[in-house]
């Protein structure tokens, strides 16, 4: 299975977030950023599934989302991390 998809953020998720204070930049030595909110990045998933019997399996999924606007533009991603963002994941599972 494959998804793509976006998000969005309000001024208090990006400022609680993606701001650095003037205070903050003194004690982390990060440049001072007031992050607004908006749309804060894109991406696509894709997850496979296999079936071990009637009631077992497992999945597999691996997901890349880019981070957009002032939440890959404030220094705490541009220094200390990346807007480029992957995940993945394995698990098994039981139905029943």
């Amino acid at each position: 299975m494959a998804d793509v998809g976006a998000s969005y953020a309000n001024d208090d998720y990006a400022a609680t977030y993606f701001t650095v204070t003037p205070a903050g930049g003194l004690a982390s030595g990060l440049a001072a950023f007031d992050a607004k909110g908006g749309l804060k990045d894109v991406g696509a998933q894709l997850t496979a599934s296999y079936r071990i019997g009637d009631n077992w399996g497992f999945a597999v999924n691996a997901g890349y989302r880019r981070l957009l606007g002032d939440f890959a533009d404030s220094p705490v991603v541009a220094k200390g991390g990346s807007a480029d963002q992957l995940s993945g994941g394995v698990g098994i599972f039981f139905s029943f």
